[in-house]
Order: structure tokens, then sequence, then C-alpha cells
């Protein structure tokens, strides 16, 4: 559904979870609606594990061993230099500024990027309908750099920022990841 102020994409998949310890796979369901109005974008992902009887060991298994992993890229023109990044649970002791680039992990549902050189902020908040599903989420942000061959041989090119976020699965869940960009 697509407006003059706003777009809405609803994607929506059957299919298996394979379990860790087996070649057993179990059926999921899963939900992702896009939301864009302006300077923001949310992506609530939904799902939900279909019961079989007699296999509650694998579902179990699913659901201890495995995350739903969400891959969120970005990329800023600037210098890369002067990229920072911060977190409302990060707290960095004697440092005046935290490298965007320096790959980092941490538990949180918070992140923000910014450009210098752009003054442009981008930020990330992660929720979830259980809050003790909310403090468990990792957040980990790393680099994409290409290693591309240019006329003066072979270099390391950077391509943007990756930031994956790894949320808990349950038998159903819900998330919500709201995207500022000012």
């Amino acid at each position: 559904k697509k407006d003059e102020e706003s777009a809405i994409l609803e994607l929506e998949h059957f299919g298996t979870v394979k379990d860790p310890e087996s070649s057993e796979c179990y059926p999921c369901r899963i939900l992702k609606i896009i939301k864009v109005e302006e300077n923001q974008i949310v992506i609530t992902i939904k799902g939900n594990f279909q019961k079989i009887p007699g296999e509650e060991e694998v579902l179990k298994r699913i659901l201890e061993q495995l995350y739903l992993g969400v891959d969120l890229p970005f990329f800023f023109n600037g210098d890369p230099n002067k990229f920072e990044w911060e977190s409302n649970q990060v707290l960095f002791l004697g440092e005046k500024k935290s490298p965007l680039l320096k790959p980092f992990e941490y538990t949180g549902h918070h992140f923000k990027a910014y450009d210098e050189s752009y003054n442009l902020n981008f930020e990330y908040s992660l929720s979830s309908q259980i809050k003790a599903n909310t403090d468990s989420i990792k957040i980990c942000k790393f680099p994409i750099v290409a290693y591309a061959f240019t006329d003066e041989g072979y270099k390391k090119i950077y391509q943007g920022m990756n930031l994956l976020t790894q949320f808990k699965l349950k038998k159903n869940f819900e998330y919500e990841i709201i995207i500022n960009i000012n």
C-alpha cells in the first residue's frame, strides 16, 4: 500500500526451521511488515511455530539454540574517519569518540551512527512485545569491505556498515525495529 506520505509492504513466508542437532525440520510462519513514513522506517517481524504433537523436543532445541538474525546494512557518503556511533547501553570510558568502522558486539536495544561530514544521524531502536526478550537482543556492528583490483593493485574498499541484530526465538514472537534518519 502506498500513498503520497507513506508506504507499507507486507511479506509473509511459510517454511521450516532445521533442528540444530538432527535433520528434522519444524514448520514456522514469518510475517514482515515494513512501514516507511518521511524519515522513519518501522520493521515489524512476527512469527510462530506450529504445534506438532510428539515433536516438542525438536521445537525445544530450536528455541534454546537458534536466534532470528536481521541484517541492517547502511552506507554513509562522508569521510569514514569522521563516522561515530553510540548506544544507550554502551559507555566508552576515556574515549571522546567511538569509531564506527571498528567491529563491536553488545547486548542492547539502541544504536545510533553519525556522519559528521553530512551532519547525518542514523538511529535504530529495537523492541519486543516481551520486556525480557528486549533485554537479550544482541547487536553486532562491522564494516562491509570489498577487496577489489584497482589501477594501483588490490585494495580494501569501504562499502558500508552492517548491523546484525539477533533476537531470541519463542513459539510466538514479535520484534520491532525503528529506524530514524535525520
